[in-house]
């Protein structure tokens, strides 16, 4: 997925050991922000071929309301690797395991 992360600052910005469940709203729109840029903006998508893709965030809006959580013990740190590591050749890599146990 890095073709479209071109021009996407190397991270949202948001202290990486901040834990998800701990993020402020304005911490959430950052980090919303940086993975939106990853996609092209808010509403785009990576295309992988045919119908397949994956999509970013619709709206800062949608994507923060996504981001609460009442436990989550992992970091921007997590999230921010897994947003990175996602791919068409890999939709759900390793590093998105942390994300994975949030409630």
């Amino acid at each position: 997925m890095e073709s479209c992360a071109i021009g996407a600052p190397s991270t949202s910005g948001v202290p990486l050991t901040t834990r998800l469940d701990a993020l402020t709203p304005t911490q959430k729109a950052a980090l919303c922000d940086w993975v939106a840029q990853l996609y092209g903006g808010y509403g785009m998508h990576y295309s992988c071929g045919g119908l397949d893709r994956i999509d970013g965030p619709t709206t800062q809006a949608d994507c923060v309301a996504n981001m609460d959580t009442t436990s989550c013990a992992a970091t921007v740190s997590d999230s921010e690797a897994c947003e990175k590591d996602t791919s068409c050749e890999n939709g759900l890599p390793d590093s998105c395991n942390p994300i994975l146990t949030c409630d």
